[in-house]
């Protein structure tokens, strides 16, 4: 049978063998799928773990498995026993189940992944499983991941903020943080990191008895004292640990692509901040007549792998486009950007061949070159992009080509039927063919749906502090909380999955 050469290639078990399938007389949903011992291979004690001499065997027993075309799959074995001068006549360890589970390793993993997208009584029916077995699936993940924690990021991040090169970089002045002080610069950043949901007071009493309430709880630290600490601290820590975090998933984690491309997503947002003169006179306000000053926020964001590579925070007035170039820093080789209206530009696109970063834009249907293709009716053309008066007098000023660009429109038809032109530099026909273009437009919703996660769950607008450094560091601490547990997710399970499929 062919599952048997798929298990065999797919899903080797050291020291084991398939070696035979067929079909349950009873349940006639049901393959069973048995496994022997390879030639010379010896038990291993379940005890100790080192391989023992045989002793006897077991009856047969059932391991239940990932299903296979709409069919059960079950794995039968009978376990050796083993004589260990350690641990006595105990039964042989096997690799694809764990201790006295009935239900395969990979078949748990199953389950629970799944139980992450639907819910656990969809997953039973859906599976013609029991829910019991969703939650020991479920439960099972639970407990590997708890057993197998990786703190090296929080080690890392611990060691750095603790460091006397990183206070002497991020403090205001070679005499802060000097002195003996209950806030010290390691425990202001810890403090930071922590969501202030309640009074700034309040919280910092929480703070200080959980971190150490032998000897703080008798201490109090007041608001105007935290007030003045934060302002010896440049926002510029929360940044450089918030890079580190990234530097470090990037380097250990296999991370997904479109089409061998690092997908990216820029986005802007505009926040409301406290009512405040000095915050009103940097960062200026949405409307003439409004009182409260606003921020404009920009993101680029990985929309495959869910987190935020730079933010940028800028006054109200500044321009999409001018807060999108600095992202382009935080870019390398090689990847796409995707942009919504708004950023398209020739000089724009200039920097991007800079950078040899590709990237997708819609674009408006008022600029004669979109007329054309819309005109023609076809869905696809590479066309000449000419340098106009305001890309020239940019790119003179910056001292970059002035030349037209061959560029790449796109027409993507709408639900609703209407049609949106897009803007790439993806020009290689037959390695990104039309049909692509709509899905990758569409995974830029990614970015605004963080949007929704940093305004509801994290609570952005709720600033501690009415000035200018205080609203920065907020922010970039606010990117840091939500950097660090994603990270530590993404890592964790990609390191779960590995670990259960491995040979």
């Amino acid at each position: 049978m062919e599952l048997i050469t798929i298990l065999n290639q797919c899903y080797r078990q050291k020291g084991f063998v398939f070696q035979d399938a067929s079909f349950v007389d009873r349940h006639p949903h049901e393959i069973e799928v048995s496994l022997v011992p390879r030639k010379h291979s010896r038990a291993n004690c379940s005890g100790c773990g080192n391989p023992r001499p045989g002793y006897d065997r077991l009856p047969e027993r059932r391991y239940e498995f990932i299903p296979f075309w709409g069919f059960k799959v079950f794995l039968v074995y009978a376990k050796r026993r083993v004589q260990c001068d350690e641990c006595g006549v105990v039964a042989e360890t096997v690799p694809w189940a764990r201790g006295k589970h009935q239900l395969c390793d990979a078949y748990m993993l199953y389950l629970a992944d799944w139980a992450r997208k639907i819910s656990w009584k969809e997953v039973a029916q859906r599976f013609r499983t029991s829910w019991e077995k969703v939650f020991h699936s479920v439960e099972y993940v639970v407990n590997w991941g708890l057993e197998h924690r990786d703190m090296n990021d929080i080690t890392k991040l611990t060691n750095k903020i603790h460091s006397t090169e990183f206070l002497e970089k991020h403090r205001k002045k070679p005499t802060d943080f000097t002195r003996n002080r209950t806030l010290t610069f390691p425990r202001l950043m810890s403090f930071m990191l922590n969501a202030l949901n309640g009074s700034i007071q309040a919280e910092l009493v929480r703070f200080f008895n959980v971190i150490d309430d032998s000897y703080l709880s008798a201490k109090s630290v007041s608001t105007a004292a935290f007030c003045k600490a934060r302002m010896k601290l440049s926002h510029q820590a929360f940044i450089e640990l918030n890079d580190d975090l990234i530097h470090t998933f990037y380097e250990a984690a296999n991370i997904d692509k479109w089409q061998w491309h690092r997908l990216l997503a820029v986005d802007g947002s505009v926040t409301q901040l406290p009512i405040s003169n000095k915050l009103l006179e940097h960062f200026g306000k949405a409307r003439p007549h409004a009182a409260m000053p606003h921020v404009r926020l920009s993101q680029l964001y990985d929309v495959k792998n869910n987190i935020t590579l730079d933010l940028q925070v800028e006054s109200h007035s500044t321009g999409e486009r001018e807060m999108a170039l600095k992202h382009l820093n935080k870019t390398q080789a090689g990847d796409l950007v995707v942009y919504d209206r708004g950023y398209p530009a020739v000089w724009f696109y200039k920097y991007h061949r800079l950078k040899n970063v590709d990237f997708c834009m819609r674009i408006v249907q008022s600029s004669n070159v979109v007329k054309a293709i819309l005109e023609s009716g076809k869905y696809s053309d590479v066309v000449d992009f000419p340098c106009i008066e305001k890309s020239l007098r940019r790119c003179r000023k910056d001292k970059i080509s002035t030349g037209s660009q061959r560029l790449r429109l796109v027409r993507v038809d709408l639900p609703s039927g209407e049609s949106e032109i897009l803007v790439s530099s993806l020009t290689d026909l037959q390695a990104y063919p039309t049909a692509l273009f709509a899905d990758l437009y569409h995974q830029r919703w990614g970015v605004e749906e963080d949007y929704k996660v940093l305004k509801s769950r994290l609570n952005i607008e709720n600033y501690s502090s009415v000035s200018v450094e205080g609203v920065l560091q907020d922010l970039h601490a606010m990117l840091l909380t939500k950097t660090l547990p994603l990270v530590q997710y993404m890592m964790q399970n990609k390191k779960f999955k590995c670990y259960s499929t491995q040979p």
